[in-house]
Order: C-alpha cells, then sequence, then structure tokens
C-alpha cells in the first residue's frame, strides 16, 4: 500500500515456485476496492442499539497491524462507503449479527466480497439483527 498524486494505491503479488529457485515475480499496483451500500435493520434492533460503524473483516489473509481495517461510518438513513479494500471479505457491525447481505437484491453466499484492484462493488445492502 502507498499513496501517489493520483490517491492510494495497492498491490498484489504473485510468484511462480520451481524446486529450486524463482522464476518469476510480478508486483502489480492500482486503486484499491470501494464498497458501498446501506445498513438495513430488523425490527428487532431497537434505534438505540444501531451501530455507527461498520468493517470489513479479511477472510483469506492474516492481516498486518500496520495496515488498518476497512471502515465506514453508517450515516442516519444506512448508507456507507468502504474505501482503500483489497482481498475477501465478510461484513462486521459492533455488537451485532448479520442475517444477509444482498446486491441489487439477490443474496450474496456466506455475505463474501472479493475486491480486486480497481474494483467498485455498489448496490449493496446488509441485513442486520441483534
Amino acid at each position: 500500500r502507498g499513496d501517489s498524486n493520483r490517491g492510494a494505491l495497492a498491490g498484489v503479488v504473485t510468484t511462480e515456485v520451481n524446486v529450486d529457485e524463482i522464476d518469476d515475480l510480478e508486483l502489480r499496483l492500482g486503486p484499491p476496492g470501494v464498497v458501498e451500500g446501506r445498513v438495513v435493520y430488523e425490527t428487532d434492533v431497537p434505534v438505540a442499539g444501531r451501530a455507527k460503524q461498520i468493517a470489513l473483516r479479511q477472510r483469506l489473509l492474516p492481516v498486518s497491524p500496520l495496515y488498518p481495517v476497512p471502515e465506514s461510518p453508517i450515516s442516519g438513513d444506512g448508507r456507507f462507503r468502504i474505501e482503500n479494500a483489497l482481498g475477501v471479505f465478510t461484513f462486521e457491525v459492533p455488537g451485532a449479527r448479520i442475517v444477509r447481505v444482498r446486491q441489487h437484491g439477490r443474496e450474496i453466499p456466506e455475505g463474501r466480497i472479493r475486491l480486486a484492484i480497481g474494483d467498485a462493488i455498489t448496490g449493496l445492502e446488509v441485513v442486520v439483527g441483534k
């Protein structure tokens, strides 16, 4: 990860390893992904108990403490925008349970999203219960 005159950049490294040496190492840099959507609460969640933040939890790799967890405030109407994400994630809402995640009305299996360099995932609905 790093900053440039065009904004934040993130990198993905791939390599080919043969029996005795590394043949090829490639590092691609580009803008990290963005996630936009809204949080919808089930009726059993009181207004006073609604979270103010939503975060992404990395599912494939352990993340270094040097990099912050991608998160966003939740606006009064439930909207959020999480920037600078790269990888495979599920959502976390403090003190609540994610019931389901949908994109444009279609349920996303296990609520997992995948963000590659330059991806933008929009139209998400994160349904939250107690």
